[in-house]
């Protein structure tokens, strides 16, 4: 396996964009964060490919102080990516204190840096992506209109804030 580096935003989307536009609800946040990057929003990103021959196995992106993101495109042989991405990653030296993705890339991930590394790891956030499929059409619609907010919704949207904040595990 090879670990390449890209320093071109453009050159890095030219290889990551196959993958991002195949499901581009999973991976609509690392399409972002990429296109912040072509923007010049970011300084000194992290943009790599774990590679095999011609195949590219997994995508790494990273905007340091941000979280590392990875994408790996060949499931069935992710223990062994997950490996070498790990091996490269600390021995370049990077400075990794998080990990987004889907859960069971992040996991092995965090498992396997963990190892390495000799430090403690745990989850911050425990999300999820949903996406709508098909539209239901049979449902009532509600009776209400979309406005701007007044100073009169501050109290209401204070209470919205803190109940997603306990739904979520964040307070």
């Amino acid at each position: 396996m090879q670990f390449t580096q890209y320093e071109n935003a453009s050159q890095f989307e030219r290889v990551a964009r196959p993958f991002l536009n195949e499901n581009e609800d999973v991976y609509s946040l690392f399409d972002g964060v990429l296109q912040g990057i072509k923007a010049g929003r970011y300084q000194n990103p992290l943009m790599a490919t774990v590679n095999k021959g011609n195949q590219v196995l997994a995508l790494i992106q990273m905007t340091p102080p941000h979280p590392l993101h990875l994408i790996i495109s060949e499931e069935a042989q992710m223990e062994g990516i997950l490996d070498f991405a790990t091996k490269e990653l600390f021995t370049r030296n990077f400075t990794i204190s998080s990990v987004v993705g889907l859960k069971s890339v992040v996991n092995r991930y965090a498992n396997k840096w963990q190892e390495l590394s000799q430090c403690k790891i745990k989850v911050l956030m425990d999300q999820g992506v949903y996406r709508l499929d098909e539209v239901n059409r049979t449902l009532k619609k509600s009776s209400g209109t979309w406005r701007y907010a007044t100073k009169e919704d501050i109290s209401l949207i204070e209470s919205w804030y803190q109940a997603f904040e306990m739904d979520t595990g964040l307070k």
